[in-house]
């Protein structure tokens, strides 16, 4: 499987039903974004309306309550158009409403009992909202001394251009909620949709991986059983082919372990005190046979002593990794080069080679799992799986570092690791 293969689709019929889900999903959130939206907006709105309607309510009511003083005090209707009053002083019964009204007033006072007087408001014959206010004679109640009730039409007709206003903001805001939220909820949804299309493409390499190794064990042992009658030295060839395919998918299933818990986050790392410099010394001279036996120089250059704070194992991990890695990419009478150095607060981890370096096209996906260059590249049967640098970069993102690789193609490849020293 070359490396673009990987990139492609899992299936169209996946893919369509994929896009089909975080459409449907991104409705839902731009839905629900409208709903937040209106909510909040009808909460303000009926509260502003409110003190709006109770401000104009006041008004009235301090209105009322002067023109009762002025009749209780000189006997006098008011000149106040749409202010109808029934007063009783002594033995003076003072009035300018009509009869139907004095009759609706003498309903609504029957109904309370107050010494202080009381507002209520009013529909009245005319079907005009009133203001009523009522004044008994005595605490007892029973007879009513002043009756007032003011037309409110005009002081409450400030809240019909509101509730107007009201109206097409909300309604111009749902709909500039509606694009915004669709728009927010396409952004938020990204990183997930790339997520999730990376978790298929992994299922459906590893899936591929797995199958490869598999049926070539499969075949070579159904080979062996076609020659029962034969010795398993006969038959040698094809127990190794099965034996060495094992060990390929040994590899692979723990790479794929790896690769899994560290997604889980629960990838156990043993934290201790680790000196870089040691750790590439061990990895080099395991390696120098190896390289010996490819026409390769390995060796190591300048070493910077420097303690990190990390798991040992997983750093040894890292490092062999990118030395297998420089080993199978770098051609006989080569040279691969490992050096540390003290940046600030930082180790420098460099892993550098003088083989056929990268592509530009390929560089920005090399940490891609399951993504492999040509491989041209790879030596003879050592290509890998595409698994490695994707675990190289999860064990420097675990101990806070960061991975990053510099090539050009003729030119070599060097792979630097920033990790930070231990205080």
């Amino acid at each position: 499987m070359r490396f673009h293969d990987s990139l492609q689709p899992v299936t169209t019929g996946a893919a369509k039903e994929t896009t089909s889900v975080f459409q449907r999903v991104r409705v839902r959130l731009t839905l629900i974004t409208v709903a937040l939206f209106v909510l909040l907006y009808a909460l303000s709105s009926a509260a502003i309306y409110a003190i709006v309607r109770h401000h104009a309510i006041i008004t009235v009511d301090q209105n009322i309550r002067n023109i009762a003083r002025h009749v209780e005090a000189d006997g006098q209707l008011p000149a106040a158009r749409f202010v109808y009053v029934y007063a009783q002083i002594g033995n003076n019964v003072i009035t300018n409403a009509p009869p139907t009204f004095i009759h609706g007033m003498e309903r609504l006072a029957s109904r309370h009992s107050t010494s202080t007087g009381w507002f209520t408001n009013w529909i009245g014959p005319d079907r005009q909202p009133y203001r009523v206010y009522s004044l008994p004679q005595s605490p007892s109640g029973g007879s009513y001394q002043v009756l007032i009730a003011e037309d409110m039409s005009q002081q409450l007709g400030v809240l019909i251009p509101l509730e107007r206003v009201m109206l097409l903001v909300g309604i111009a805001g749902s709909l500039i909620a509606a694009g915004a939220g669709f728009v927010w909820a396409g952004r938020a949804l990204h990183p997930i949709r790339r997520a999730w299309d990376k978790q298929l493409r992994f299922v459906s390499d590893a899936s591929h991986e797995l199958r490869t190794p598999l049926a070539v064990i499969q075949s070579n042992l159904d080979l062996v059983l076609d020659h029962a009658d034969q010795t398993v030295e006969d038959n040698l060839e094809w127990v190794g082919n099965a034996q060495s395919e094992a060990r390929r998918l040994a590899r692979l299933v723990h790479d794929l372990l790896t690769l899994a818990r560290s997604d889980a986050q629960t990838a156990p790392l043993q934290i201790s005190s680790v000196a870089v410099a040691d750790v590439v010394r061990r990895v080099v001279d395991m390696f120098e046979p190896v390289a010996d036996m490819q026409g390769l120089e390995l060796k190591t250059g300048d070493l910077a002593e420097a303690t990190v704070r990390g798991d040992h194992d997983r750093l040894l991990q890292l490092i062999v990794i990118l030395v297998d890695n420089a080993c199978k990419y770098t051609g006989s009478g080569g040279h691969v080069i490992v050096s540390t150095a003290v940046q600030k607060n930082h180790v420098l981890l460099r892993v550098a080679d003088d083989g056929p370096g990268i592509d530009s096209a390929d560089l920005p996906h090399v940490f891609d799992r399951f993504y492999r260059a040509d491989k041209a590249r790879a030596r003879g049967d050592e290509q890998g799986t595409g698994l490695g640098l994707s675990i190289a970069q999860w064990i420097a993102d675990a101990h806070h570092g960061k991975i990053h690789i510099d090539s050009h193609p003729g030119a070599g490849t060097t792979v630097t690791v920033s990790l930070p020293i231990a205080a």
